[in-house]
């Protein structure tokens, strides 16, 4: 993976994935970037990152997608300025072959808060909800199928034993 000069990825990756697992590939690289505002912010400041986050994700044209995030504070933790940044992110789309070959809405929310460090630039911890829900009707026999589905994320940096400090 390399970073090019307008900041995007690219990658040789021969394996066979499909359009998200790319995506997440190619935001592995600088994966920080997409959740930051372009423009400086102070505590309580909210920024909406839908455009940056729908081109690192390639989302569908005609999914509907939104990113709030917001600084919540920042505090001195081990000497170092942790900023905490609350988010929200939502993404519906429709599939037309979707649970059980029947077309199907689903809604996908994340929730979840992250602890930067502001020197260097770098999510340091990251606790995230995501809540899924996908509905399709039948017809035939008529009735609704609800599939909801829920993950609990948990991630910390780790570059070398001792280096960070605890949150």
């Amino acid at each position: 993976m390399t970073s090019q000069p307008d900041g995007s990825v690219a990658n040789d990756f021969q394996g066979n994935s499909g359009g998200e697992d790319q995506a997440l590939l190619n935001v592995l690289l600088s994966p920080d970037e997409v959740n930051y505002p372009d423009q400086p912010v102070a505590v309580g400041d909210t920024w909406d990152n839908s455009a940056k986050l729908r081109k690192a994700f390639t989302v569908d044209p005609k999914d509907q997608f939104s990113a709030a995030f917001k600084l919540d504070s920042v505090t001195t933790v081990g000497g170092k300025q942790m900023g905490q940044i609350s988010f929200k992110i939502v993404h519906s789309y429709h599939d037309d072959s979707g649970s059980g070959g029947l077309p199907t809405d689903t809604v996908d929310e994340q929730t979840g808060t992250m602890q930067v460090d502001i020197a260097a630039g770098m999510i340091v911890t990251a606790d995230m909800k995501e809540l899924s829900t996908a509905t399709s009707v039948s017809k035939n026999p008529p009735g609704k199928l609800v599939d909801i589905s829920e993950h609990n994320l948990h991630c910390r940096v780790l570059t070398d034993a001792g280096a960070l400090p605890k949150l």
